[in-house]
């Protein structure tokens, strides 16, 4: 974009300067004329304002707009709320003063400085004129006061107030000349409520929000782990009072806490999706209950072992005391038909008649061959199905007998 030439050359152009209340249109033109009249050495003219001293030091005189021609060649002209002299009218000439303004003004070297809130507000004949090297340019309040953003192109802006309307034109930060609220009167600077911005105190209430959410999430969790660690301390004095030394550090084990069932993560700690699969992946393909999650219930409460052993012909099979097939080498098995499997683990039951010592008591029984049958514990499912383990050692002893002849 070419940069908009500044005012220190220029002769015969309109500038326009829009701006909300307190935005402090009025207060940077008379700034930048001033500055302008001390470059230049012109007159300068002003209508809409009160001047006090300083102003009237300066030289500056006040004017009719609608006489705005009885001003001598190469003056300054500034008009302040110019809407109220030149206001929005409907379809028709314009008045004839306002006229002769883009005709005459140009050729006799005259600048004038028009402000007001809005363009919209003013007459359109005039605001169309209104072109580079003039420009308009609109003053919109800083976030933290006492200054304004300044945006500016080089012909009017129909919707200067609109967010991202200066991405068109030039957006510089200017700060209150505080030295120019003594050189006027103005009704904005007297109706003006000053103070602190709304959107400040909006930004400091948040931030202040913000920190003591911070300090309430610091306090809960320093608190938490304090009450943990007076439990965890409570609990080993307790272990070390009644079971001595020897027992503090299981105790220590179960204030800190152990993780889930299967090894996952420890209660409180939430898991990833992969780590919740991983503990739901079984370690068996077909077996789900080989997850690990499960581990916590699927410890081992039963060791199996060869309940019974049936020898036919060549073959030989084993059976768990849940009936189910046991992997037993050949030879193994027979060892097994012909001596007998000592379980050393099993709990003594109530002694059973042996099927041998049935046949050996009966006076009219024939002789027997002598069988060696192997303890049997009954299984689980024994109570639903009275007289399997008897059954089961019956037919081993027949088939043995069987073998054996």
């Amino acid at each position: 974009m070419r940069r908009m030439r500044s005012l220190r050359r220029q002769l015969g152009f309109l500038f326009l300067t829009t701006g909300a209340n307190g935005a402090g249109k009025t207060l940077f033109t008379l700034y930048d004329v001033r500055k302008l009249q001390l470059e230049t050495s012109r007159p300068v003219f002003f209508h809409g304002f009160t001047a006090k001293q300083p102003l009237l030091d300066f030289g500056w005189k006040e004017f009719a707009p609608e006489h705005w021609e009885d001003c001598p060649d190469g003056s300054i002209l500034v008009m302040d709320e110019c809407h109220l002299k030149m206001p929005l009218r409907g379809v028709g000439k314009p008045p004839e003063w306002i006229e002769r303004i883009p005709v005459t003004h140009r050729k006799r070297g005259m600048d004038i400085f028009m402000i007001t809130q809005h363009p919209l507000n003013m007459d359109a004949f005039l605001r169309r004129v209104i072109a580079s090297p003039g420009w308009h340019r609109h003053f919109k309040a800083s976030f933290m006061g006492d200054s304004s953003n300044e945006l500016k192109w080089t012909s009017v802006n129909d919707q200067p107030q609109k967010p991202g309307s200066g991405k068109s034109g030039e957006i510089k930060s200017r700060p209150f000349p505080r030295e120019v609220y003594a050189w006027y009167e103005s009704a904005s600077l007297h109706t003006a409520k000053k103070g602190v911005p709304a959107k400040v105190w909006w930004g400091v209430g948040a931030l202040l929000a913000a920190i003591a959410s911070v300090i309430a999430v610091v306090w809960m969790l320093t608190t938490q782990a304090s009450g943990a660690v007076g439990e965890r301390s409570t609990l080993v004095k307790q272990a070390e009072q009644a079971g001595g030394v020897g027992a503090a550090p299981a105790i220590q084990r179960a204030a800190v806490g152990t993780g889930g069932a299967g090894g996952g993560a420890g209660r409180g700690q939430s898991m990833t999706k992969a780590e919740y699969l991983d503990q739901r992946t079984p370690r068996i393909e077909g077996f789900p209950h080989t997850a690990a999650v499960y581990d916590g219930v699927t410890a081992p409460t039963e060791a199996p072992y060869p309940a019974a052993c049936m020898s036919m012909g060549t073959a030989c099979k084993c059976y768990t005391q849940q009936a189910t097939l046991m992997q037993v080498p050949a030879d193994v098995c027979r060892q097994i038909v012909a001596h007998g499997y000592f379980v050393d683990w099993r709990k003594q039951d109530p002694p059973m008649a042996r099927v041998d010592q049935v046949a050996l008591a009966s006076p009219t029984a024939a002789p027997q061959p002598v069988v060696i049958n192997m303890p049997v514990q009954a299984p689980p499912h024994a109570q639903q199905r009275p007289g399997w383990a008897e059954s089961l050692a019956l037919r081993n002893s027949q088939v043995r007998s069987t073998y054996e002849r």
